[in-house]
């Protein structure tokens, strides 16, 4: 149920990276009525695509047309045969989605690098973890129920396995 992504990267000569892409989209139809239980909507892709680092790669192509009908009615009156009508109100709610995925994939070649994006990234998260906690959240749940990352250490150990020359 939800959305699945799954990317496999192969770092290839010079700055190309062949990604094996798998998409899926599940969710349970609303409008069946089976008495074997749930029926579910499946949508799946898979590409392969071949892109030099740091380029983005827009995919779409998941489309979703959704159809929901609600009827309301006055109890008793809107099941009489022919006048229950006048006590009957039906409302249809549509939409249409379309997903679209953008990936870039960056090589990283070189632990200096490596250590810089990663506290780049640790210090907006965590500023971002802070800004929740400032604002509207506070009404909600105590600050000091929320968790916050710890201040960004010195030293990011690299946590990757290493493929020729590069660092996935």
């Amino acid at each position: 149920m939800g959305t699945k992504l799954k990317v496999t990267p192969q770092v290839n000569e010079g700055d190309a990276v062949l990604l094996e892409i798998e998409q899926e989209v599940s969710s349970v139809d609303s409008s069946s009525n089976s008495t074997l239980g749930p029926t579910f909507n499946t949508r799946t892709i898979q590409n392969a695509v071949l892109v030099k680092t740091g380029e983005t790669v827009v995919l779409g192509g998941l489309l979703d047309d959704f159809s929901k009908e609600q009827v309301s009615k006055v109890p008793l009156l809107g099941d009489i045969p022919l006048v229950g009508q006048l006590f009957r109100y039906t409302s249809t709610e549509r939409a249409k989605r379309n997903l679209m995925v953008f990936i870039r994939p960056t090589i990283i070649r070189d632990d200096d690098v490596y250590r810089s994006l990663s506290k780049e990234k640790y210090t907006r998260y965590r500023q971002e973890q802070q800004q929740r906690i400032d604002g509207k959240s506070k009404a909600l749940v105590g600050s000091e129920d929320l968790p916050v990352l710890d201040e960004t250490r010195s030293t990011v150990t690299p946590l990757r396995h290493r493929h020729g020359e590069a660092f996935i």
